[in-house]
């Protein structure tokens, strides 16, 4: 039970660490009346400016739009990125997993320190 417990409480460490970001900037456009509308663009969906968004896997970020920019980081961790001695690294959804080499099933605790790349 302590095993599976160190193990989840690395493993939510690990969903916290190193993101990747972006910036764009925010689009004005102007109706034919003079009324502006202010937007932050992606992947071709409009969102307003002052909205903060959150996409699921396999996307895996955060947004937030302003009137100015759209600042994006990824969140989550890609079992590429983890080396974790005497474990396999295994992508769940945002986030990895721990497990045994030896049978899946079982959750692991590395037997060195965790690498991060």
């Amino acid at each position: 039970m302590m095993l599976v417990l160190i193990t989840v409480s690395l493993v939510a460490l690990l969903d916290l660490s190193d993101a990747q970001c972006f910036l764009t900037k925010s689009v004005t456009r102007t109706s034919p009346y003079g009324t502006k509308e202010t937007y932050c663009e992606y992947k071709k969906f409009q969102f307003a400016a002052g909205c903060t968004f959150q996409l699921a896997s396999p996307e895996c970020i955060k947004c937030n739009c302003t009137s100015t920019m759209m600042n994006c980081c990824m969140y989550g961790q890609s079992a590429s990125n983890v080396h974790a001695e005497g474990c396999n690294v295994i992508n769940d959804f945002c986030g990895i997993v721990l497990v045994d080499p030896k049978d899946p099933k079982k959750l692991c605790t590395p037997s060195e320190s965790i690498t991060i790349l």
